[in-house]
Formats: C-alpha cells, structure tokens, sequence
C-alpha cells in the first residue's frame, strides 16, 4: 500500500478536519479499473477529471459535467479510497469545495450523471429529494423496461382483462395461476396499485 502526506486547502472550512489526514490508496482493482496512486491528494484530485463531458440535456447552464477519469463501480459511480475507507469522488469532491456534508444528507447530482464530480452540479438533499427528483425527472424504469419485472405491459392489459371478482375460475388465485404470479400481485394490478402507468 502506498501512502501519501497531504493537507486540504484551508479554503475548505472548519467541518474539514476529517479531510486533513494522510492519504492511504490501497494497490487493488474495481471493476476493471486499478486505482491510481495519489488520486485524492488535493492537487491531483482535480486533474482525475475530464472537464469536458457532456451538458447536462435538463440543465444546460450548469456546463459540462466533469467526468471521473479513475475506477468506478458497477454503476458508473466514480469511486477512491481515503486512509483505507472507500469514497464516491462525488461527495470528496462536494467536500473539497463546500468543506462538509450536512448531518443526514446525501450528495446528489443535478446532472444525473454518476462519474459527474463538478462541484456546480453537486447538491445535499435527503434520499426523499432524490427519490422525488428521480420521479420528476421520469429516471425511474416502470414497466417491463425494469430489471425485475416478469410481466409484460400486455401480460398486464390481459390480466385487468381476465379478472372478474366473484367469478368462478377468473379470480385472484385463478389468473394468478395462469400468469405464474402472486395473488397480491393480481390484485395490486387490477387496482391499479402496481403497473399504474399503463
């Protein structure tokens, strides 16, 4: 393991203490990508980036996004490792720039772009302002385009379709049974508590 002295700019606030500390970036890989030595020191952290990604479609004015150059996970977030603990470079990056994160929140992008680590397009909010973003922004997959779904759209129309309450061979369990799902599922689908997008 090798490991680097380095201090954090001043500029970064009284919350920074955490981040004056000695570097320790272990020699192993993630995802494909080996983490490179002194990638978190201050002066080398910034030039990790490519500062000319691509402009945010939603949010134009905010500028490129900077994309990490380094190891990512299989999400596409940029990650690191600071004095043994693993980071996103998002939220080092948010600290470099801002000095802390608030108590009980997360960092989020505007630009919905997860190697993004352009302190501009950085923001603390709680998981419900992501979740609520997320939704606003239509981010979340609905319908058969999620990874889980074992319905089809038209599983879904013949389903509400084949359902009669009180009918001999056509409720819950019966067409539950014909669609290899759940009761409850059939039951959330005809009132629309699931699939309510179609």
């Amino acid at each position: 393991m090798d490991t680097v002295s380095d201090s954090v700019d001043s500029s970064i606030g009284a919350g920074s203490s955490a981040l004056e500390y000695s570097i320790a970036i272990p020699s192993k890989t993630v995802y494909g990508s080996r983490m490179s030595q002194n990638a978190t020191t201050p002066d080398n952290f910034w030039n990790k980036f490519d500062k000319n990604g691509p402009i945010p479609k939603l949010y134009p004015e905010l500028g490129p996004c900077w994309i990490w150059g380094g190891a990512k996970n299989k999400f596409g977030y940029g990650v690191t490792s600071v004095k043994k603990k693993f980071w996103y470079v998002h939220r080092l990056s948010y600290l470099f720039h801002h000095g802390s994160i608030p108590e009980g929140l997360s960092v989020l992008h505007h630009c919905d772009n997860p190697p993004c680590g352009c302190p501009g397009h950085l923001f603390a909010g709680t998981e419900e302002a992501n979740n609520k973003d997320r939704d606003a922004k239509n981010r979340q997959a609905k319908g058969s385009g999620h990874g889980m779904a074992k319905l089809t759209e038209a599983d879904v129309l013949a389903i509400r379709k084949a359902y009669r309450y009180g009918v001999r061979g056509h409720g819950a369990a019966a067409t539950a049974k014909r669609f290899k799902i759940g009761k409850f599922m059939v039951l959330a689908i005809v009132h629309n508590s699931n699939w309510t997008h179609i």
